[in-house]
């Protein structure tokens, strides 16, 4: 049983990508996407998670705004084993056809890893190093500043680091494949 319903959900998520795929990103104005995630599996453990995400973009000009959020809660047995909540605000502005600089506030609280909250700021530059159709590669360096109220732990604060390559394939009009 457990067999079957792992492959009808399977396919329900192959045969319904093509009609969840969003279109072009807009040169100007809102757009976004949302995730919803749910996982049931019965058997020697009982298990339960719940995930929902969220991305919402506007750009009114050189300048865009980005909010994401994701929210995680999982029960195994009967017992909550995860619990997760994440949110981050960026915003950036194109100096260049290729070169931008962006800052962002992100937030984070997870009390299975020991996070009350975790607060993030960050700025930096972002290079696009590849933009021919279908592919598109960027290089992003950054520095930040974290804070970290901890359950059991002392308090924790931090200069970071970031350096990130962002890959995307445009496989059609409203499909892309992206890391």
């Amino acid at each position: 049983m457990n067999k079957i319903l792992t492959l009808v959900t399977l396919a329900a998520g192959l045969l319904s990508a093509p009609f969840l795929a969003r279109a072009e990103e807009p040169k100007m104005g809102f757009w976004g996407n949302g995730e919803l995630s749910f996982l049931l599996t019965k058997g020697n453990t009982d298990t339960l998670t719940l995930g929902v995400g969220t991305e919402l973009n506007y750009r009114p000009s050189e300048w865009s705004m980005q909010f994401k959020g994701t929210y995680l809660k999982t029960d195994s047995n009967g017992a909550q084993t995860a619990n997760s909540l994440t949110s981050q605000l960026r915003g950036s502005r194109a100096l260049s056809e290729r070169l931008d600089v962006f800052a962002q506030v992100g937030f984070s609280r997870n009390p299975f890893a020991d996070m009350e909250l975790a607060s993030m700021l960050e700025a930096g530059l972002g290079y696009l190093v590849v933009n021919e159709a279908p592919h598109s590669l960027k290089g992003e360096l950054g520095l930040g500043f974290t804070n970290e109220n901890r359950i059991s732990d002392a308090d924790r604060q931090f200069m970071s680091g970031r350096a990130s390559v962002i890959y995307k394939w445009k496989l059609s009009a409203t499909t892309d494949f992206q890391n």
